[in-house]
Parts: C-alpha cells; structure tokens; sequence
C-alpha cells in the first residue's frame, strides 16, 4: 500500500521534474549561444565597435545607405562571393567593411579582419608570392568572411 502511494506521488510530480529540466537545457543552451557569439566577435579581432545601425551614414553623403543595409542580409557570403569596397581616404569603407564582419559574426559566420601591412611584414617578403603558413593559417581559419585592410 505504501509503495502505491509513492509511485503515484512520483508520478504526480514527474511533469515538475520535466519541466525543470527543460528549463535547464533551455539556459545551458542559450548560454552557449551567447558565448559562442563572444568568442567569434574576439576572434575576428574588430578594432573598432562598429556595426551597420551605428555607421554615420549622414556623414558620408558618397555612400548608398539602402544598399549597405542590403548587404546586411549576408546573401554574398551565403553564396561566397567577393566584394571589394572602393573609395577615397575617409569615405566608410572600412566602417561599413566592419559593420558587415560584425554582422556576419552575429549571424554565426567565423571571419577576421587583419591590416595588410602588419600580415605582410611579419610573414611575407616582398619577392614571395603566397604567405607563410602563420599568416595564411590564422585566415584559413575564417571559413567564410575574411577581411584585409590594405594599408601601404
């Protein structure tokens, strides 16, 4: 008799129990989804916080708002396609070229963004071609957006 009314007391109680869980896989989850966030947007080394909402479109009059926000969507990495940004000194590109890299980071793309003068100096002399492998395996790593400042 006393060993029914345990099991049934069990029973009763086993919703309470699955529930709990649930909500405990449900944070552990999330929180590995907001680190995973973090360790991406640290490893893309961003030197500057930039993101598409905070760009001062209203500053740079050269440059097409509705279409930067249209790259916002990522399609072009989805598909792999380069893009390179032209303009003069001053004109957003690396701002917006940050944003972008943001932005796929949060999307959960992996990519970096590395000054081209700094790679090539520590890794590529000027006669050779193709990097060294401590410069080319630290944007391998990036599987689908990578991100070089060219600076002379």
């Amino acid at each position: 008799m006393c060993w029914t009314a345990n099991l049934i007391a069990l029973s009763a109680m086993a919703p309470l129990a699955q529930r709990w869980c649930n909500a405990l896989l449900s944070e552990q989850a999330s929180f590995q989804r907001e680190r995973s966030l973090v360790n991406r947007v640290a490893q893309a080394h961003l030197p500057w916080q930039w993101t598409i909402d905070t760009f001062p479109f209203d500053r740079q009059s050269g440059v097409n708002k509705a279409q930067i926000l249209g790259l916002a969507d990522l399609e072009f990495v989805r598909r792999a396609d380069n893009m390179v940004l032209i303009g003069g000194t001053g004109t957003g590109k690396t701002g917006i070229a940050l944003g972008l890299l943001r932005q796929a980071c949060i999307n959960g793309w992996r990519g970096a963004f590395t000054v081209r003068r700094r790679c090539s100096m520590s890794c590529m002399p000027r006669w050779q071609i193709a990097p060294q492998p401590s410069c080319s395996r630290r944007l391998h790593v990036c599987s689908r957006f990578a991100l070089t400042s060219w600076v002379t």
